[in-house]
């Protein structure tokens, strides 16, 4: 094994053992990877796959040979410590069907994680699965209750107050004006 393989093995794993499923018979033909380092992760890519066959075929049996199209880009967050070069060929905003995605929504969710770290630390491997996914749901929850109100804020935003004042001049029912016109959205990213 070279160097160039062991410092993407893990990356190379997760990425063959989340998307294999999908190949074969469900016939994914491309899908979008983000990675911090995106743009170093790729470019080996399909020649360690190939380097490596017995290994990734003895995991993933096919997965090798019929791996789909890969778009791969660098999450909005890390982009601007990248060359410009790089920004320009991974910035996930240039990827046709990837402009409106953020690229690192995991990072945010762990973050936010990271706070139960020290409790769940000491709990038992069964108590701490159930504790980190009560934490998931809670935040899964909380997200479906606000992006109602998210979505009308990004609605407003994005009108001009023109295009608002047309909006209500068609009468929509009072109680879509007043949520409309009370959305205070300075407090929302």
């Amino acid at each position: 094994m070279n160097s160039c393989f062991c410092s993407f093995i893990s990356v190379d794993l997760a990425c063959l053992s989340s998307h294999y499923r999908y190949t074969g018979d469900l016939g994914l033909k491309k899908f979008y990877e983000f990675y911090d380092i995106g743009c170093q992760w790729s470019r080996g890519f399909h020649r360690r796959l190939e380097d490596n066959l017995q290994l990734f075929n003895s995991l993933y049996p096919g997965a090798v040979t019929g791996w789909p199209r890969m778009h791969v880009g660098v999450g909005a967050f890390h982009m601007p410590n990248h060359t410009l070069l790089c920004r320009m060929l991974f910035n996930i905003r240039f990827i046709p069907g990837a402009a409106r995605s953020y690229g690192d929504q995991a990072e945010g969710i762990w973050a936010q994680e990271n706070r139960i770290g020290p409790s769940v630390a000491e709990m038992g491997s069964g108590s701490r699965e159930d504790s980190i996914e009560l934490h998931f749901d809670n935040q899964n929850s909380q997200r479906r209750v606000e992006i109602g109100a998210q979505y009308l804020c990004a609605i407003k935003v994005t009108f001009t107050n023109s295009a608002f004042s047309s909006y209500t001049s068609c009468s929509p029912p009072k109680c879509h004006q007043a949520a409309w016109s009370h959305c205070d959205c300075s407090t929302r990213a």
